[in-house]
This record gives structure tokens, sequence and C-alpha cells, in this order.
């Protein structure tokens, strides 16, 4: 029976998150199918980071999608959001599944709900011809 409401629960949550060996695996579903011409972006929004620490965003295959570089960013700040596009391929039946990573020097480990604080798929317009 915990099974069964486990997994009705994944299917009402659109932005899952767990902790992965080493890392954060989030599953985030898009508000339609990817039509000609459109692009997939993922929004992430940081909150306070030391000093030189990045997040490594991956597709679930391990596929670097970019890296969010706060600069210039106030000690005790919140860096802010960033946008990092994804490639068609990394997206499966209205599904896409990243993999954070926090590196701080030659660490690297999950980053905390205070240091990745929202994760959203947005998907671009096609440009008009």
């Amino acid at each position: 029976m915990r099974l069964i409401v486990i997994a009705a629960m994944a299917l009402l949550i659109p932005a899952q998150s767990a902790p992965a060996a080493g890392g954060r695996t989030v599953a985030l579903e898009l508000p339609h199918s990817l039509r000609a011409g459109e692009t997939v972006f993922v929004e992430i929004t940081t909150g306070v980071l030391k000093r030189g620490a990045e997040i490594l965003v991956q597709t679930e295959k391990g596929e670097l999608l970019g890296k969010i570089s706060p600069y210039a960013v106030p000690a005790g700040r919140e860096s802010g959001t960033y946008s990092i596009p994804v490639p068609r391929e990394a997206v499966s039946n209205h599904r896409l599944s990243i993999k954070l990573f926090l590196s701080e020097g030659s660490s690297k480990r999950a980053p905390t709900e205070k240091e990745v604080k929202e994760i959203h798929v947005r998907v671009k317009p096609a440009e008009p011809k």
C-alpha cells in the first residue's frame, strides 16, 4: 500500500528531487510535447553559496549542461536565478531528469535545499518566421 501512495505522489509532484550518489537528481515535467523550433531551458534559483562554489548541471546520463558560477555576489547574499539550455535529446516523454552537484574546490556533493532553492523547466516558443 505504501508503494502505491508513493507512486501516486510522484505523479502529482511536477518537480521531484532526491539525493543521489554524490549529486541531487531532479525530475521535471514539461507542460507539453515539444513543437518544432521550441527550446527547453532549466531555471535554477540559488541561495547563498560560498565564494568559489559552483553548481554543475548534468543530464541523467552525465552530460554537462552548464555551470552556475556566481561572481561578484556580496558575501551572505543569494546569487540569483540562472537559465541553462537543454538539448531536445535530453527530454523523453515530456520529462527531463537532471543531476545537480555543488563543486567546492576538488570536492563535489549534492547541493542542499538552501543552496538550490528552486528548479523549473521552461519551454521557449519557436521564433516567428
